[in-house]
């Protein structure tokens, strides 16, 4: 039995540059390749050698929303050539495919590739939206099985299946279709054990040297968010409760890493990084212990941070701490469920700045109850902070959020639901009660601009640097690799 699992495209169809490990991929290859499955990952974001992609901004993410949907409505793209030459070279049996709202009819063009290639080729959906969707899916998709939730455990019993082993109905997690009835199986109990996973199959990826070697570094501590936040459906995947890695597991997949991959930059993934104190000063400690030659970066919450938890991270080489603010309206902070306040978004903002750390700020802007007072106190909190850069997201209704809900609820979004206009980085967002479409584009514009122009002056450029020095006087190549970022962007933008 073959398998083949597809990360879709979607910036690579808007001509630009996003390499990265599909981690959640690499972690069904490792169970699968236990279950001696012959598996591949096929990042479809990864670009042949003979292209030139261009380094993304927040412009040029935002200007190029419509070679996406361009690319989307040609079906001789050269892309969707490239996925039906892979399919008929590899000729798998199943294909799995990993679903972010964003790439939703990118993978469904994926899976009509599939059904071309071979109808009786299985095709199994997993990930954030079909996890909160499964019903609409199987309706509107060539799609044989959806996962939902986490899908380790789920994908083995399914190859149990195809192989005679086990009958449909007992498999936890899934959702298929009888005949025109579509089943959804009870949920799966999530792995309590997270220590008997093997790490992710990073040697299964397919063009694996076009991957830096940072991009290795992708990796999860822990799985689960306790938080609220009415914008986010990470608790459809991995609930709240919060499942830890043993330390010295996490420690043991970094060596691993870096003996393959010569990786200095890790990235761990988890959605608040610091919200057990004690175990980041553990992993801290284990750090400096074992002597790892490596930087690390995180993101965490404004509120899960301290002086000496910030001290002890920069000495064991934390290289870069990204925050979400969201907003700097408190009426907004509170609406969004992110409880947290203004003065602890001031006082973590100082922490960051005083301990020397390379940190970065998310907002995001267009939540469907902000007012034109909401937008410039966030335009007047970006003008006070100074993070080495800011990300900017344009609020996007995603399934499975309690803000979903609400834009339906407000008349903001209808029933047939284009789901390829759909991105934190897409124009087209105007989902704001208040606001007239007209003037929110122009605060977009503003907010945009002020961004670009903050993140790719020659102050922050210098900030960044200075703040990485260490980093790089040990790599001077890795200070030359980067720096050419910034200056591409430059050049593209």
């Amino acid at each position: 039995m073959k398998a083949l699992l597809i990360n879709p495209p979607f910036q690579r169809l808007k001509g630009l540059e996003d390499i990265y490990f599909p981690l959640g991929l690499g972690c069904i290859a490792a169970v699968l390749e236990k279950k001696a499955v012959q598996t591949n990952i096929y990042n479809v974001e990864v670009p042949s050698p003979e292209e030139h992609l261009k380094t993304p901004s927040i412009s040029l993410l935002l200007s190029t929303h419509q070679s996406y949907i361009k690319a989307l409505r040609d079906r001789t793209h050269y892309v969707w050539g490239e996925i039906t030459d892979v399919l008929h070279e590899w000729q798998p049996d199943i294909v799995g495919i990993s679903v972010m709202t964003a790439k939703y009819t990118s993978a469904k063009i994926v899976s009509e590739l599939v059904k071309e290639y071979r109808k009786d080729c299985v095709v199994i959906w997993g990930g954030p939206h079909p996890t909160v969707a499964p019903e609409d899916i199987l309706r509107e998709c060539q799609v044989d099985f959806v996962v939902r939730g986490e899908g380790e455990d789920t994908v083995c019993e399914l190859i149990d299946l195809l192989a005679g082993y086990t009958t449909v109905e007992i498999i936890d997690g899934i959702s298929y279709k009888r005949r025109e009835k579509v089943i959804h199986n009870r949920n799966r109990e999530l792995i309590k054990e997270l220590d008997e996973l093997s790490f992710p199959a990073r040697h299964l990826l397919w063009r694996q040297e076009a991957y830096p070697p940072a991009a290795f570094g992708h990796l999860e501590a822990a799985r689960g968010c306790p938080y609220r936040c009415t914008f986010c459906n990470t608790q459809a995947i991995w609930g709240r409760r919060v499942r830890k890695r043993a330390l010295k597991n996490v420690i043991k997949e970094i060596k691993e890493i870096q003996n393959l991959y010569k990786t200095i930059l890790f990235h761990f993934v988890d959605e608040s990084f610091t919200i057990d104190r004690n175990y980041v000063l553990g992993l801290c400690r284990k750090i400096r212990d074992e002597k790892l030659d490596i930087s690390w970066v995180c993101t965490t919450r404004v509120d899960r941070i301290d002086d000496d938890l910030l001290r002890e991270m920069k000495q064991a080489n934390c290289n870069a701490i990204s925050v979400g603010i969201e907003s700097g309206s408190q009426r907004m902070l509170k609406l969004i469920k992110k409880d947290i306040s203004i003065d602890k978004i001031k006082t973590a903002t100082n922490l960051l700045v005083k301990n020397n750390i390379d940190w970065h700020a998310y907002f995001m802007i267009g939540f469907p109850q902000e007012t034109e007072n909401d937008l410039q106190a966030t335009i007047k909190m970006m003008r006070e902070i100074t993070p080495s850069t800011f990300t900017l997201s344009i609020y996007t209704p995603y399934p499975g959020t309690e803000l979903f809900q609400l834009t339906k609820q407000y008349g903001l979004l209808s029933d047939n639901i284009d789901w390829s206009r759909f991105s934190h980085q897409s124009p087209e967002n105007v989902f704001v009660k208040s606001i007239s479409k007209e003037k929110f584009k122009l605060y977009s514009h503003y907010i945009t601009k002020f961004v670009n122009k903050y993140n790719n002056s020659p102050i922050s450029m210098l900030r960044r640097a200075l703040l990485r020095k260490e980093l790089y006087f040990k790599h001077p190549k890795l200070f030359i690799k980067l720096a050419m970022k910034p200056l591409r962007r430059l050049f593209h933008s």
